[in-house]
């Protein structure tokens, strides 16, 4: 169980915080384990960051130090914040103390201190024993959520095609249980996140079906001589039994069935059909009859109800069917199963991996090689991570493989890590992400494990400083309640076989650090009224617009608004209110709202980019230039806002000889002018654009298209959606960016750009405002982590029932995943076959994700600083409608919580569109702008080009540039991996030389320059050293004098820097063939001057200069000369 002990004396043990003084490290432990659950508010990232800089206070090197985070989002701002609090310490720290000293130390060093995220982590890891962990050494980790699919589909094909020709019986088997491989594509898809789980079945063997099948058939002649002639077309509203009986008869007649899959068709047809439900004037599929259906025989359809149907059903259909959907479940399983493993082989044939073939990988490898696991733990000695109440099982593995002392064992609970190797922290109760294979439980065994140790504990952190005391007090009303109950119902259900631990998270009441005047309400509720038919695209709308209508009458009063006798006071800027919403489905009608009102925003969660008209634009032109010959794609884009023709002008156009599918021809001159004029138009910008792709790379030529068609002046021209019109055309520009870097063609590009463009990627819009702390937040509850703002809203408030069916249930005791064989359609997903024991396991799961959105609420509504507004929407008969947030609405209805106010101002009028008088004169005062801010305000120079005045000598047969390249790449591997003597095959130099476009057959060469260097006096002195950087980029500014009209900024990368004591080394690595001594001796003056403009900048970048800077000729040693020549400083 957790320690009880005060907060302030479990923050003192894990890492003292004193703001902006020099806190005492007396308590701090740097020797435990811990594992700490921080409630909301409390300072997770604080607390991690403390702990880091009082490891360094203690004299712990910042490069043992890792830190792991949620998002790169969090790790760039965490380095930054380490970054600034070492700085901070440091100018307090008394000069000459340990304190100066190590906190200089640590700042130095800073770049050795990895922060980042798990998947970058293991990726770093991985490759640093690529071999080892059986991949190529260039693997690629970027690979994005279309490609993971295709490469899925790849799979599948090839699997199923290989089994068709190698073991067509398994085939058979599975057509023998009424399925085809094509039906299983959707469950594989499910089974190939869980790789490292094995798939739940039941071996039952198939049930005779014979005997039911012959009842059922007495069953359908008996009662089809009364359905109605013809059937009543209700629309789909039809009675089920009705529908079954006249299927299953027309079956009988037509194709009787003969195989045990077509007996089990035919008994589906009355599978669940006595079970009721309630609904109103509609049959479900498990539905009452609707006796008026079969209208002169309604006494019988009521004798059929009441006498026939329940026995027939219960007794005999349900039964056998559900064993035999669990053959069939069993068969198609195992069927599926066996295209996993090759999936995952072509993935890592490819080098192309997932975030979670990062995480599989990097577990095996540690769990699998006990050198490599020994090797790295020495390296990284001391992990802390944040968020783990998210992290993946597979996560938790390998922080236990990296810090545990056993280095022998494969049991990742049984490796016993070393004393302060392992610092966690994390709200269990904020664990939302369940969809992405966290996991709960495995919190709770960590923290068992961590808390099991003689010298590890679990803490618990509960101060909050980001809410006012009453709103404090309020979430402790709130979610105590729901959080308690979820806990004792799965205590209280043992057919669920979960410990409450696994369901829910132990609820600790907040302890405030902010005061308020208790009178001050912080909580209200904004009922939006019944909207016909319950529209929830309606409710939604009348509650952004109240809400904007709020934050613009907030934003704009010259005085604090005043809610009530003792209500809250709120004034303040956009920056201060944040919009949530569970779901992101309808995150564009609220940001609507807010630019009806000119309120900025920024959209998170929303992906949306496909929402962008100009990006339909775009991909219709970019559609003309690759598939020319495309009649529809020709259409599209002459109707599109690029063209604009209409259907009368094109109807013209074509009389006049225009051919859909031929780019290039022109309308007859009979056409008329001003038509034919804006075809011509038309078709040279196709022709144009074909220019720009084949002549440019294809981000640079995408962007000048965007800007010749006017499509992002377009965009932004919207009085009311201007900024999100163009921030989503900015969020498109920047995936072209992205693809073109990956070394994407225009055409491969063109084909991303279709499959955004028909919604088939997550990809979030941009607003204008982006990055802007003055805009409202508006965002779904999941992008919510660790923000927070004044003002919260909890919007969209109608909905909350479980969308969807459950397709799949971890069972992570038994290292098992449950996935049904599924039917897909559309948007909708149903379990066709599952295992006997699927009712239990779907139970179980709904219990989970109910307790997961109780989660969900305590994040959204924990974002609140001051006030909280929760959206509620009231029905007209039924009253108040529990939606998404039903914990807060509960809290509504027993406390009295008052309406929020509805603003007085009206919406304010749109802009007025700026009319331009003078075109021309406009063009040519933007042109010039252009010309203006197109002048160099600073240019760019390397150390390199800058030094070279000297002339290299080159010698008559000199080596390529690329063996060079090579060499660098070789060298910094092997100098990471110091002391640990190299050992390369050829094979491996071969691949490398390939990678930097050198001769494969050089291999011996570097293997030469290789061995030079282990030999050297420059590897001894490695060992020697306390830190070494490779490749070290540095940078420097050079201010514009009569010389340089502009400043200058001059850059160049250090091959080679380590420290001994206090003195740095520079080290410059040449790979010249060398000729003769005097040769190397021309080639070190050459190169000198380049050593010593390194050196220059290096004293002004690190304020102190390096005590000696030497070039390294790898080629020296061929012709017996010293490769280490020594370079004189200049001061």
């Amino acid at each position: 169980m957790p320690t009880t002990t005060s907060d302030a004396a479990a923050r003192t043990r894990i890492g003292p915080y004193a703001g902006d003084a020099l806190p005492s490290l007396d308590g701090f432990d740097a020797d435990s384990n811990f594992l700490v659950r921080a409630s909301a508010g409390a300072g997770k990232t604080t607390s991690l960051v403390a702990r880091l800089e009082a490891l360094v206070r203690t004299g712990v090197p910042i490069g043992d130090l890792t830190a792991i985070t949620f998002t790169r989002k969090a790790a760039g701002e965490m380095k930054e914040r380490l970054f600034e609090r070492l700085q901070m310490l440091q100018h307090k720290a008394p000069a000459g103390s340990d304190d100066a000293r190590r906190l200089r130390r640590g700042l130095d060093d800073l770049s050795q201190c990895f922060v980042g995220t798990i998947h970058s982590f293991c990726a770093r890891l991985l490759r640093e024993f690529p071999l080892q962990a059986g991949l190529p050494p260039d693997f690629d980790m970027e690979l994005d959520g279309r490609e993971i699919d295709e490469m899925k589909r790849r799979a599948w094909q090839q699997y199923v095609r290989r089994v068709h020709n190698e073991a067509p019986e398994r085939i058979d088997a599975v057509q023998a249980v009424g399925y085809t491989p094509a039906d299983l594509y959707d469950q594989f898809t499910v089974l190939s996140r869980y790789p490292d789980l094995q798939p739940y079945t039941e071996d039952i063997p198939a049930p005779d079906l014979d005997e039911a099948t012959a009842t059922v058939a007495e069953f359908v002649r008996a009662w089809a001589p009364y359905l109605p002639t013809p059937l009543p077309d209700t629309s789909g509203r039809c009675c089920n039994a009705l529908s079954a009986i006249a299927q299953a008869e027309q079956m009988l007649r037509v194709n009787p069935p003969e195989t045990p899959a077509e007996q089990a068709a035919l008994l589906a047809l009355f599978e669940g059909l006595a079970k009721d439900d309630n609904r109103k004037n509609r049959d479900g599929r498990r539905g009452k009859m609707t006796p008026s259906h079969w209208k002169e025989n309604k006494s019988h359809a009521k004798e059929l109800q009441d006498e026939h149907l329940a026995p027939l059903v219960d007794d005999i259909v349900d039964p056998l069917m559900t064993r035999w959907h669990a053959h069939a479940h069993h068969v198609c399983t195992q069927f599926t199963h066996g295209a996993i493993e090759p999936l995952l082989t072509l993935r890592r044939d490819r080098g192309q991996l997932s975030a979670n073939d990062l995480l599989l990988y990097t577990r095996n490898l540690l769990r699998d090689h006990a050198g490599v696991r020994r090797t790295l733990h020495q390296r990284y000695p001391r992990l802390l991570v944040d968020e783990f109440q998210d992290t993946d099982p597979l996560q938790a593995e390998i922080l236990f493989y990296l810090t545990g002392t056993d280095h022998e064992t494969t049991d990742w609970r049984a490796t016993n890590p070393a004393p302060g190797s392992l610092f966690v922290v994390g709200d269990d109760k904020q664990s939302i992400y369940r969809f992405r294979r966290a996991d709960m439980a495995i919190f709770n065994d960590v923290a068992d494990l961590i808390d099991a140790q003689p010298y590890g504990e679990a803490l618990t952190l509960t101060r909050n400083f980001r809410s006012t005391a009453r709103l404090c007090h309020a979430f402790n009303t709130m979610f105590d309640a729901p959080f308690t109950t979820d806990r004792a119902e799965a205590d209280a259900a043992p057919t669920h076989n979960l410990p409450a631990d696994a369901v829910q998270a132990e609820y600790t009441d907040f302890d405030p650090h902010r005061t308020t005047d208790p009178a001050d309400p912080v909580c209200y509720q904004s009922t939006i009224e019944y909207k016909k038919y319950n529209r929830s695209e309606a409710i939604a709308e009348a509650d952004a617009e109240r809400i904007a209508r709020y934050i613009h009458e907030a934003a704009t009063a010259n005085e604090p608004l005043q809610h009530g006798p003792n209500g809250a006071l709120v004034q303040g800027e956009p920056g201060d209110f944040m919009i949530l919403t569970r779901v992101t489905s309808r995150l564009s009608t609220y940001a609507e709202a807010l630019a009806r009102y000119n309120i900025p925003y920024v959209v998170m969660g929303g992906k949306d980019a496909h929402e962008s008209r100009e990006l339909h634009a775009l991909v219709q032109l970019l559609t003309c230039v690759f598939r020319p010959d495309d009649p529809l794609a020709h259409l599209a884009y002459l109707q599109g806002p690029l063209v604009g023709f209409s259907d009368d002008a094109l109807y013209r156009l074509k009389q006049h000889g225009l051919v859909l599918g031929d780019t290039q021809q022109p309308a007859a001159s009979s056409a008329p002018t001003a038509l034919r004029e804006r075809l011509a138009t038309a078709q040279t910008r196709i022709s144009d654009a074909h220019n720009l792709l084949h002549e440019q790379r294809p981000a640079p030529a995408i962007e000048a298209l965007l800007d010749d068609s006017h499509l992002y002046a377009r965009a932004a021209a919207d009085a009311t959606e201007g900024s999100l019109n163009a921030g989503r055309l900015q969020r498109i520009l920047a995936e072209v960016q992205a693809f073109d870097a990956r070394g994407f063609s225009a055409y491969e590009i063109w084909r991303e750009l279709q499959y955004i463009a028909d919604g088939n990627a997550d990809i979030d819009g941009m607003t204008l405002d982006t990055g802007s702390d003055n805009a409202v937040q508006l965002l779904n509850v999941h992008k919510a982590k660790g923000l927070q703002a004044n003002v919260v809203f909890l919007a969209d408030p109608y909905g909350g029932s479980r969308s969807g069916g459950i397709t799949e249930h971890v069972r992570r005791q038994e290292n098992e995943i449950v996935v049904p064989v599924l039917n897909a359609y559309q948007h909708n997903t149903s379990v066709a076959a599952a295992p006997e024991a699927w009712p239990q396991f779907e139970a179980v799961e709904a219990v989970l994700e109910d307790a997961e959105a109780h989660r969900l609420e305590y994040v959204a509504a924990t974002r609140a600083k001051q006030m909280l507004v929760v959206s509620r929407y009231h029905h007209k008969n039924d009253g108040y409608k529990p939606g998404y947030w039903r914990a807060v609405d509960a809290y509504c209805s027993d406390h009295d919580v008052p309406e929020l106010p509805r603003p007085n101002s009206a919406r304010p009028n749109a802009p007025t569109p700026h009319v331009l008088h003078n075109l021309q004169e406009h063009l040519d005062e933007h042109q010039a702008r252009r010309t203006e801010l197109a002048q160099h305000t600073y240019r760019t120079a390397t150390i390199s080009e800058t030094a070279h005045s000297r002339a290299v000598p080159a010698a008559s047969d000199s080596y390529e540039n690329t063996l060079g390249n090579a060499l660098h790449a070789l060298i910094e591997q092997v100098v990471m991996q110091h002391p640990a003597r190299p050992d390369y095959k050829p094979a491996h130099l071969r691949q490398l030389l390939i990678e930097h476009e050198a001769a494969p057959a050089q291999h011996d060469v570097l293997q030469r320059m290789l061995d030079a260097l282990v030999e050297s006096p420059l590897w001894n002195a490695l060992a020697e050293a306390e830190t070494i950087y490779t490749e070290l980029p540095l940078s420097r500014l050079l201010p514009g004098d009569a010389e340089r009209d502009a400043d200058t900024v001059q850059h160049g990368t250090i091959d080679l820097a380590y420290r001994t004591g206090d003195a740095w080394h520079l080290v410059d690595y040449k790979s010249d063939r060398i000729e003769n001594p005097t040769h190397l001796r021309e080639l070190a003056r050459a190169y000198a001057s380049q050593l010593r403009l390194y050196a220059t900048a290096w004293n002004e970048v690190m304020g102190t200069p390096p005590e000696s800077a030497r070039l390294w000729f790898a080629d020296a040693p061929r012709i017996g000369l010293d490769a280490g020549q020594p370079v004189e400083l200049d001061g």
